[in-house]
């Protein structure tokens, strides 16, 4: 969460919050969402299931939720996007 704060906090439409999604209401109503993106994170939580579960009371009817994960691999080390992520953040 720090790096993205730091690679995005000059744009205004971000807000940026870091909670435990199983035991803490995150820091948003029910409902508050069009669109969540969860990008590389759902596979580092104990319990993927629970968490993807977790942020779905937050969309809004016909919300959308966008999961991303990371690839499980070794070779994944030697695909181009590792190499260019620093100019595509």
């Amino acid at each position: 969460m720090e790096s993205n704060a730091s690679n995005n906090r000059a744009f205004g439409n971000v807000t940026f919050a870091q909670a435990d999604i199983y035991t803490y209401t995150p820091p948003y109503q029910r409902g508050s969402f069009d669109r969540i993106l969860c990008i590389g994170v759902i596979q580092h939580c104990p319990s993927p299931r629970r968490a993807f579960e977790a942020l779905i009371p937050l969309l809004k009817p016909g919300g959308e939720i966008v999961i991303d994960v990371y690839r499980l691999s070794w070779r994944c080390v030697f695909l181009g996007k590792y190499y260019i992520r620093p100019l595509t953040r």
